[in-house]
Order: structure tokens, then C-alpha cells, then sequence
């Protein structure tokens, strides 16, 4: 997941999402996003935040 994830700013705040495409590009799918944000939920859940705040 480390190598997924991409910064967020919001509001002077930093936070990560995963992307998707590595290495080839890099972009924000939003379906696929939150579905990889939500597998570590449990241990992680700033993948989850940062990609509700990315995606609203």
C-alpha cells in the first residue's frame, strides 16, 4: 500500500489516498480508491480519510 498512495492537502493538512496506474501514471479512480482505502481501515485509517476528502 506504501507504494500506492499519493498526499493530500486539505486545509493545511496532509493526508494519503491510494492512486492508481503506478508506474505508468498516476490517477484518482474513485470506485477503486475507496475500495483499497478500505482494506487497512483497521490499522490505517488516514487512507480513508484522505480519499472521502479527495474525492468530495
Amino acid at each position: 500500500m506504501g507504494a500506492l498512495r499519493i498526499e493530500v492537502y486539505d486545509n493545511g493538512h496532509q493526508f494519503w489516498m491510494p492512486a492508481a496506474g503506478i508506474p505508468w501514471f498516476v490517477a484518482v479512480f474513485g470506485r477503486d480508491s475507496i475500495i483499497a482505502s478500505l482494506q487497512p481501515i483497521a490499522v490505517y485509517h488516514e487512507f480513508a480519510r484522505g480519499t472521502l476528502l479527495k474525492l468530495a
